[in-house]
This record gives C-alpha cells, structure tokens and sequence, in this order.
C-alpha cells in the first residue's frame, strides 16, 4: 500500500505540526472537570522535541517549579501566570 502525503492545504492538523503543543481549550474543560480540577490543559504536539531527554528532564523540572503537572503528553497549568510562564518558555 502506497502513502501520500497531504499537502497543508488538505491537511486539517497542518497547524498543530508546526507547533510544540496546543493549549486544548475545549476538552480541557470537560477533561479537569471530570478531575475537579480548574486550569489549562497543553498537548504536547511535537514529539521530536519533547523526546529529547534534556527537553523532557527539563520540562519536568519547569512543572515541579510552576505546581503543573505532566502526565503523558500533556501539561495541566494550574493558572494564568504558569500558562504564560509556559508559553513564553517553550514556544
């Protein structure tokens, strides 16, 4: 079987693939509800980057300073201010 590659005009996650994650506005309410949670939820997008052992290592310890969380590929953000913190680090 044969793959072709989409090009970014039919490609409805071109977006998401030049990024290194996606904050996840939608299902993130529903998501921290069901855990009765409040916050953000970021989906880690670019797995080359965040597979990286320095960048993973690194991402860890920047969740333990800001209070997030890591759970797979994801990142709960508690707050407005570790959101920014977040995006201003890792964008």
């Amino acid at each position: 079987m044969k793959m072709e590659l989409m090009s970014t005009s039919e490609d409805i996650f071109a977006d998401w693939k030049k990024n290194r994650f996606i904050i996840a506005d939608d299902f993130a309410k529903e998501y921290l509800n069901e855990r009765h949670v409040d916050g953000t939820l970021i989906v880690l997008t670019d797995f080359k980057f965040w597979g990286q052992e320095h960048i993973a290592d690194q991402l860890v310890q920047w969740c333990i300073d800001h209070n997030c969380r890591t759970q797979g590929a994801t990142v709960e953000i508690d707050c407005a201010q570790s959101l920014t913190a977040f995006m201003l680090r890792w964008s």
